[in-house]
């Protein structure tokens, strides 16, 4: 039970303060999106929510915390939607809980920005879509 709750805890923490992704043009701003994303990665991967970033489209895997590139809305949405139809209970627990892990592994400021745009699907696909298109 003790390594339950200590997952919990990883999954609920974000990046620390100084590994933050920041607004673009923050003053000081040291962190940039290609430095973020392989702590985010580890990040992730350690806490066993990964799974729900890659996408499975024609009998192909888009692995988007790595092929970032290929996000459109739509693959998001469609993924979503199949996730929500066929996915297990822990998948939808990984994406609330990326979801999560993303809102605090960037900025406020950031978060502020792009938290308007969400429509309420604070899922981690749609957060990091978000963060990718910001």
């Amino acid at each position: 039970m003790k390594e339950l709750q200590q997952v919990e805890l990883m999954c609920k923490e974000g990046l620390s303060t100084e590994s933050q992704l920041p607004l673009d043009g923050a003053k000081g701003d040291t962190i940039t999106f290609t430095s973020w994303l392989p702590k985010l990665l580890e990040d992730m991967q350690e806490c066993g929510l990964d799974s729900v970033f890659r996408i499975e489209v024609s009998g192909k895997e888009i692995y988007i915390l790595k092929e970032w590139g290929q996000i459109t809305d739509q693959l998001v949405t469609d993924w979503l939607h199949y996730l929500a139809t066929h996915g297990d209970k822990f998948d939808k627990a990984n994406l609330h809980w990326s979801g999560r892990k993303l809102q605090k592994s960037i900025s406020s400021d950031l978060w502020s920005e792009i938290e308007k745009d969400l429509d309420e699907d604070f899922s981690g696909p749609r957060v990091f879509a978000a963060i990718v298109h910001h």
